[in-house]
């Protein structure tokens, strides 16, 4: 079931936003990998360290395909054309079923479409589309797809569930990758293109929609995860370390001690039968 939250009324500027998710996660435009400009995406780099790392799938729908009230028919159509989408950057991964464990989608919904609630129409629709398009992923990827985060906004030169995933995201060490993020140029970059300068805007009016876990839980995982391994990490360091020196010590005592060692182990008996 969908679940709506605020958001601000201010955007966050797109292109700060890709430098931002380019640093800090794998970037994939189309299947490239625009760290080492590659088309060459093999098992290796989802399958970092022997695991498979988590995938989040950024897709940009715009809709002007009604002009009041839309119909199932429209919600189905866009629904299909979004799942396969999402299949096809899905599976510039050799194998779906054993590269990727971990999948999350990350959808901007910018509504253009003539309705006379405006705004509120608009996540009304959003989010029966939302909850289709789980449905229909579900079917493909089971457990596989964690959640589904949606923002919902009229206006092209935002990004707002963009901006719900950066806020996650920037935390990452820089070029540490945890992440790879799969998604189209187009989409990336936004109704205006690569070319024109996206301004943030002040005042617009923005929705976030989930189904399935919240981004920020699921990421929470991932930070858990790599905190635990962190103390298990300086535990095992920390008891190498005592062992290198209880070590240290014991060749102390034997250089010093030695004679008196040799002469404890091969003394005569004190007692002759």
């Amino acid at each position: 079931m969908p679940t709506t939250f605020p958001l601000p009324s201010y955007s966050t500027e797109r292109f700060y936003m890709l430098s931002t998710l380019e640093l800090k996660a794998s970037l994939r435009l189309r299947g490239v990998d625009i760290h080492n400009n590659s088309d060459d995406n093999d098992d290796d780099d989802c399958n970092r360290g022997g695991k498979a790392r988590p995938v989040i799938v950024y897709v940009l729908v715009e809709n002007e395909g009604y002009d009041s009230q839309p119909n199932s028919q429209l919600l189905s159509i866009l629904c299909v054309n979004t799942v396969k989408k999402i299949m096809r950057l899905l599976g510039t991964f050799s194998d779906v079923k054993d590269n990727v464990n971990d999948v999350y989608v990350v959808l901007d919904f910018l509504d253009f479409s003539n309705n006379s609630d405006g705004h509120k129409n608009s996540v009304g629709y959003a989010g029966r589309f939302a909850e289709s398009l789980f449905a229909n992923l579900k079917e493909g990827l089971g457990e596989k797809l964690r959640g589904m985060t949606v923002g919902v906004s009229n206006d092209k030169l935002v990004a707002p569930a963009m901006s719900v995933m950066l806020a996650c995201v920037e935390k990452e060490d820089d070029n540490e990758n945890r992440f790879i993020i799969s998604a189209e140029r187009d989409d990336m970059t936004g109704s205006s293109g690569a070319d024109e300068e996206t301004d943030a805007v002040a005042k617009c009016e923005q929705t976030g929609i989930t189904v399935g876990v919240k981004f920020d839980d699921w990421f929470d995982g991932f930070e858990r995860e790599k905190r635990e391994g962190l103390v298990k990490e300086e535990r095992r360091a920390n008891f190498a370390a005592d062992a290198l020196i209880a070590v240290l010590i014991l060749a102390v005592v034997v250089a010093k001690w030695k004679d008196e060692i040799v002469k404890f182990v091969f003394r005569e008996p004190i007692y002759n039968n």
